[in-house]
């Protein structure tokens, strides 16, 4: 399948972004819940975390969840790195939108 349509923008410009602002707000939030001095670490804290839970979803998380399936419970591990992930065909999730652009929104929860 091809990636056309009104689903690749909307997917790109809306619902990532959106979901990519979810995290300062989130350490916004939690900061405000603690004492004021421990407002930096808290920020610090989630936007580590953030970057660390990133890596691991590009190194083997992605492979884990959507790759061939291994007796029906965990993925293979065919698209470490996202290796074999096409940057132009849809892959088997979704019908509508690029399968790297498809792994980049999941990333982001």
């Amino acid at each position: 399948l091809d990636a056309t349509g009104a689903d690749v923008p909307h997917v790109v410009r809306v619902s990532t972004v959106l979901v990519l602002g979810m995290c300062p707000a989130l350490a916004f939030f939690e900061a405000g819940m603690l004492r004021s001095k421990n407002t930096l670490s808290i920020i610090t804290q989630v936007f580590v975390g953030n970057t660390i839970l990133s890596v691991m979803w590009l190194f083997f998380g992605y492979s884990l969840v959507f790759g061939t399936s291994i007796f029906g419970i965990i993925g293979g591990l065919d698209h470490i790195l996202w290796i074999n992930v096409p940057y132009d065909k849809c892959g088997r999730f979704a019908a509508n939108v690029p399968a790297a652009l498809h792994a980049l929104f999941h990333m982001m929860f």
